[in-house]
């Protein structure tokens, strides 16, 4: 029977081991999603001839998210300084050490 501190590690490894599990079983899944967006975005290029961005790696496609991302906080801070108001603001996502009143949406 564990007891104190034996118990405390026992318990702390059940969750770590808990934790990367889920960890796996979600990368996993995301590089599923990204292979099926692949798979429908080439099929719907080859349907309607459009230019929809294919990703070929789970890399490719959060490099492209950080990208995204980081474009979307740029023209936000952009529309916020030619037009600041409290309800702008609140809008707004905070970029990595922005010190403003902003709150997430």
């Amino acid at each position: 029977m564990l007891t104190g501190a034996s118990w405390e590690v026992t318990a702390n490894q059940a969750m770590m081991r808990e934790a990367a599990d889920m960890i796996d079983r979600l990368s996993d899944a995301l590089a599923q999603s990204v292979q099926l967006q692949a798979h429908y975005g080439t099929l719907l290029n080859m349907h309607d001839g459009g230019q929809r961005m294919i990703f070929p790696t789970v890399e490719a496609w959060l490099a492209r998210l950080n990208t995204v991302r980081d474009v979307g906080y740029e023209a936000c801070w952009k529309e916020i300084a030619m037009n600041s108001t409290p309800n702008n603001r609140r809008h707004c996502r905070k970029p990595k050490g922005h010190d403003g009143d902003c709150a997430p949406f």
